[in-house]
């Protein structure tokens, strides 16, 4: 009986769009709540509360660092506050604002230390950090004007899509004066010759209206919804030069593009595909892995509160969108941008929002005397320092059970355990070539003995069944339970012509990986 040998099986990540028997072995067709880091499959980790009761049910979230503080915005329909992690204080400028389009959400970065933000419907809001502080009308900013979007770059303020006096200008980019340091910019005047602010209408009108914008490397890059465009500081008379990055790519909706590796790298939720791209050409696509399933899976009706959070700390970007009937996302696809592998993983409440940075945590709630978790269900990484450690994590907003999560934080959603699974169909392994590696027979019969587990860590529970053709309903055997450190392989009985390979959760789940396994298969022959 020739033991098959499939490692490396974090190496590639899931693939919804290619049929299975086209995928090579270390593929996987299938799976809920997984990712794939350091060249194994591993069980995500879930998310648990933080930072106690939020003031108003959150829908947006934004962190604000500061030299002695690090505090985190948020936003409920009519409202902003501000929270340190123990003290939640309404920061609103006085009353309250017309009442948060769920579409669009605030938006904004820091210049200089301060936050400025805008929804589209308010003028654009600045805050000096404090919880004793409110935000307020960004100075200088001209009357009776809306932005979709407003981000840095360099000294200067960049706002998108600008509204004036009620006229919609939607492909017009509109830039400040510099700020001098710790400031906001002292005019958004463009008729002024002794200032450096500006306004142009970008020409191809056939390629939408601007959505966002962000900083990459010294370009700033502007997304429409069908192209993209790039601006550079040149001084002189026209102070930026603008030029076309891409003439027929663009972004899905807002909040729907990330900086990641280092700010080197642009990672975009396009009308139809993930891409990272370095701001000339596209690096790396989820075309003809993903693209075909979120096009059928994306809930149509609500695709404009899909987002995009960069996991700086894992090296991956999670795209979150709403399927089916649901309102807000519930499933995120988790890219890892090193490694080009792709999970996938549930959202479990309605997560309106995730954003990225310094969660703080309690240093007093973490001695060894006060852990309770056994050993084998700790989620917590040894020896991590907490707040000061500049790790950034992930904060998820949950507006209808008014809560804010960390994410990658305990084995549990809220205090809920949740099950995982990893599948691949279709193998059709049947020995090895010279070389070693598997050979693909799709059309004899084959017979499953062994499996064994390489680089295995926890208890799982493994299942291995057949099909005789693609499409067809799978047979599976009864689930037997593998543990790390304990057993040595499971036996099986099982036949077909394409085999399956099911890894999921025991009865009670805890972290489990493996980084591959060998199969024992014996070829039958050919009915």
């Amino acid at each position: 009986m020739p033991n098959v040998p499939i490692h490396n099986v974090g190496m590639i990540g899931i693939n919804k769009d290619l049929p299975a028997v086209e995928l090579p072995p270390e593929a996987w067709t299938d799976g809920q709540n997984i990712r794939f880091r350091n060249g194994k499959v591993e069980r995500s980790l879930g998310h648990s509360q933080v930072f106690g009761t939020p003031a108003a049910a959150p829908v947006w979230v934004m962190a604000v660092p500061t030299s002695v503080e690090f505090y985190w915005i948020y936003a409920n329909a009519t409202k902003l506050y501000a929270t340190d992690g123990n003290t939640h204080t309404d920061v609103s400028q006085a009353g309250d604002y017309t009442t948060l389009n769920s579409d669009d959400l605030w938006s904004g970065g820091i210049l200089g230390g301060l936050p400025i933000i805008t929804n589209n419907i308010e003028l654009p809001q600045f805050w000096s950090p404090g919880l004793s502080n409110l935000f307020a009308d960004l100075t200088n900013w001209p009357a009776s004007t809306q932005c979709r979007d407003i981000k840095p770059f360099k000294n200067f303020l960049i706002a998108l899509n600008v509204t004036k006096s009620g006229t919609l200008h939607p492909h017009m980019v509109k830039w400040s004066h510099p700020a001098d340091p710790g400031s906001v910019p002292s005019s958004w005047d463009e008729t002024d010759a002794t200032k450096d602010a500006g306004e142009k209408e970008l020409e191809d009108i056939d390629a939408g209206f601007i959505v966002e914008g962000w900083q990459l490397r010294d370009t700033f890059v502007v997304y429409k919804e069908n192209s993209t465009w790039g601006l550079q500081f040149i001084g002189g008379v026209n102070i930026f030069r603008f030029f076309p990055i891409f003439l027929t790519t663009g972004i899905l909706t807002k909040h729907c593009s990330a900086v990641v590796q280092n700010g080197e790298l642009h990672c975009v939720a396009t009308g139809d595909a993930l891409i990272l791209h370095d701001g000339r050409n596209v690096i790396k696509s989820l075309d003809k892995r993903w693209r075909k399933y979120i096009n059928d899976n994306i809930n149509l009706n609500q695709y404009q509160r899909a987002y995009l959070v960069p996991d700086h700390a894992n090296r991956e970007v999670w795209f979150c969108f709403p399927t089916g009937g649901n309102t807000w996302p519930d499933l995120a696809l988790i890219w890892n941008w090193k490694d080009d592998t792709v999970g996938v993983r549930d959202l479990s409440a309605d997560i309106s929002f995730i954003a990225s940075g310094i969660v703080p945590t309690d240093v007093s709630n973490l001695t060894w005397d006060s852990d309770s978790e056994a050993w084998d269900d700790d989620a917590s990484i040894w020896d991590l320092r907490p707040f000061g450690n500049l790790t950034l994590s992930l904060l998820m907003a949950d507006p209808t059970n008014t809560k804010m999560y960390l994410a990658e934080d305990t084995n549990a959603f809220d205090g809920t355990e949740f099950s995982c699974y990893i599948e691949r169909k279709g193998l059709s392994v049947a020995g090895v070539d010279r070389e070693g590696n598997p050979k693909a027979d799709p059309v004899s019969m084959k017979l499953v003995k062994r499996l064994y587990f390489r680089g295995a860590v926890g208890t799982f529970d493994v299942k291995v069944g057949y099909q005789q053709k693609e499409g067809d309903s799978i047979t599976y055997s009864a689930a037997q339970t593998f543990v790390a450190g304990t057993t040595e392989y499971l036996d099986f009985t099982v036949s077909g012509r394409l085999l399956v390979v099911r890894v999921q959760d025991p009865t009670s789940p805890s972290l489990w990986a493996f980084a591959g396994y060998d199969m024992g298969v014996e070829v039958l022959g050919a009915l």
